[in-house]
């Protein structure tokens, strides 16, 4: 359920704060996820600290074996983002944070399915989550001058390690790419689209 809100949060394009509906919500589903991980190895008492408080999810994700680093890094700048909310989740880093978040989508699904069984959307599609892979660069001096000095600089210290993790990890489990390439070849596996002369040339 928090998964599926998550999703439902992000595509209402009228909501204002769904970025960081989505971060919260996400990391949430996540949380839960792991959890039940434990749980079903370990017994219910392994996500309960002294007091029976519930352990937070920088604990679970690094008590549940995850061997893939880009799929751990992932949920680690998302957990960063969350904790991080009111300085980074405002509308106008969306089109570099939908990268990060497409990747958080598609590895939920992996995992769920491989645990459960079953996709968390039996039936339809992960494709429907409409996440904005395009538009301009966010910049930081507008940035500055709608929230203020230290927001802009959270942004810019965020947008650098970003694009480091990005190009560190290169890999669709961390952020998922974008890329477009033109090219012309006579070799036809290569080629996604073929051209050839017709009746009239």
């Amino acid at each position: 359920e928090a998964f599926t809100l998550a999703l439902e949060m992000y595509n209402r394009p009228t909501l204002g704060n769904r970025v960081e509906a989505f971060t919260i919500m996400m990391v949430n589903a996540w949380e839960l996820m792991l959890k039940a991980e434990l749980v079903k190895v370990d017994g219910t008492s392994s996500i309960f600290e002294e007091g029976n408080f519930s352990i937070p999810v920088r604990k679970a994700l690094s008590r549940c074996v995850l061997s893939n680093s880009d799929l751990v890094k992932n949920l680690e700048v998302m957990i960063d983002l969350r904790d991080q909310a009111i300085h980074l989740l405002i509308p106008e880093l969306q089109p570099k944070l939908s990268l990060l978040f497409q990747a958080t989508v598609l590895n939920y699904q992996t995992r769920y399915k491989n645990i459960m069984g079953n996709s968390p959307l039996e039936g339809q599609s992960v494709g429907l989550l409409s996440l904005i892979v395009d538009g301009i660069e966010p910049e930081v001096a507008m940035i500055k001058e709608h929230y203020g000095e230290l927001t802009a600089n959270q942004v810019e210290e965020f947008l650098g390690k970003f694009t480091e993790l990005t190009n560190e990890h290169n890999s669709d489990v961390f952020a998922i790419s974008v890329d477009y390439k033109l090219a012309l070849t006579k070799k036809q596996s290569d080629a996604d689209l073929s051209l050839s002369n017709g009746p009239g040339g």
